[in-house]
């Protein structure tokens, strides 16, 4: 669990802190990560999301957010829609 937790909070991170990588990063964290089976993946998904947010502001502010919202309102998942919630959240108090 704390290897886990430290490719989420500091490896990918670190990782995008190249532009280069940034963007797919982000996108797969949104896309997969922020609606995973897990609980704690979403969670630790939403804090890395928050700490890359200084990275790319106008990216996730843009594009992440508005895509965000509209599955927290619309997503038919549970997890889909308290990930989409969760990252929200995490992102905006990281903007």
């Amino acid at each position: 669990l704390g290897s886990r937790s430290r490719a989420y909070l500091e490896i990918s991170v670190f990782i995008a802190q190249f532009a280069e990588y940034r963007s797919a990063l982000i996108d797969h964290l949104v896309g997969v990560k922020s609606c995973h089976w897990d609980k704690r993946i979403r969670e630790l998904c939403s804090d890395s999301l928050r700490k890359m947010a200084g990275l790319a502001p106008k990216y996730l502010s843009e594009s992440v957010v508005p895509l965000l919202c509209t599955r927290a309102v619309k997503a038919g998942d549970v997890a889909e829609r308290h990930g989409a919630t969760l990252a929200v959240s995490k992102v905006i108090m990281g903007l």
